[in-house]
């Protein structure tokens, strides 16, 4: 009969755990900042998303951290509870790709970043415009969607369409905030995708 040490044994299922997970799981599973939030340096959050961003022709902008929005203040504080997320394009992009990025660029993050960081109380997605358009430091983002634990927790993010965030936006009370540009909300692609 072969004996295992059980340090030995643990080790052996830790690999045949891994080995089963595939990527969504190796991505949920990364080591969790102890503090249950993200990160202080904000761009150490970067090779977690990086991949799939690429695949849509974006990166996160340095901009991205934890905010302290109590007493309606909204400043950077590695103790925040908000994380505000900011992409930009590393190619032209067209009104449908920002429009249908509402939802496609957000499903990158959510529900991952509110069962990877517990203590996050809420957080934004902002598509930056492309830089070579604007290449203001800090320019006004084309969409931010935003919502807390709670209401990303009542989402089911398989079924969720962009017309769905869009009318839950309009609820009263809102079930999420969504804020979109005029010139993209007046395109024929906003229209065509959110009725």
């Amino acid at each position: 009969m072969i004996r295992f040490s059980s340090a030995l044994l643990a080790a052996i299922l830790l690999t045949i755990a891994a080995a089963c997970g595939g990527d969504n799981a190796a991505r949920s599973t990364a080591t969790p900042d102890t503090a249950g939030r993200p990160p202080k340096n904000a761009s150490e959050i970067v090779p977690l998303y990086e991949d799939e961003l690429a695949e849509l022709g974006l990166l996160l902008t340095p901009r991205n951290g934890l905010i302290d929005r109590s007493n309606n203040q909204y400043v950077n504080s590695a103790e925040g509870q908000h994380l505000a997320i900011y992409v930009e394009p590393t190619r032209a992009r067209t009104n449908e790709e920002f429009v249908a990025g509402i939802l496609s660029v957000t499903k990158i993050f959510v529900p991952d970043v509110f069962e990877r960081w517990p203590r996050l109380e809420s957080m934004d997605v902002c598509q930056e415009p492309d830089p070579l358009i604007d290449n203001r430091e800090e320019p006004p983002p084309l969409t931010q969607i935003e919502f807390t634990r709670e209401q990303a927790d009542a989402i089911d993010w398989d079924e969720v369409t962009i017309a769905d965030l869009v009318a839950w936006s309009k609820d009263d009370p809102p079930r999420l905030r969504l804020t979109v540009s005029k010139k993209l909300e007046e395109s024929p692609e906003f229209d065509r995708l959110t009725s």
